[in-house]
């Protein structure tokens, strides 16, 4: 199971905080990606811009290995436990930079 999750991020570390807070919240979920309100999480090509334009597997990636899984998943181990992920594809604080473009409709 994965999930984007909405999030407007007030100072550094809340995309990892929100991450943790999901993964923790449902064993069941796996993987989860966090964005700004500006990225439609409905819309799977936008969360792929967010994550292709504002993450850094470097330093936004968070692993929480032997996690509590669901057993449904034929990926966990005999111990009933997964490695679980998420990616924060937050634009950093106060960086303009990261605005998205608006293209006028003619």
């Amino acid at each position: 199971m994965s999930c984007s999750s909405l999030h407007k991020e007030k100072q550094e570390g809340d995309g990892k905080t929100a991450i943790i807070g999901a993964l923790s919240s449902i064993k069941d979920l796996k993987h989860v990606v966090i964005v700004d309100d500006d990225i439609d999480i409905f819309d799977m090509e936008d969360v792929e811009l967010a994550i292709a334009t504002r993450f850094q597997a470097s330093k936004d990636l968070v692993v929480i290995q032997d996690a509590c899984g669901t057993t449904l998943d034929p990926s966990h181990t005999l111990r009933g436990v997964t490695d679980k992920l998420g990616l924060d594809a937050t634009k950093p604080l106060n960086n303009e930079r990261f605005e998205r473009c608006k293209i006028p409709k003619v």
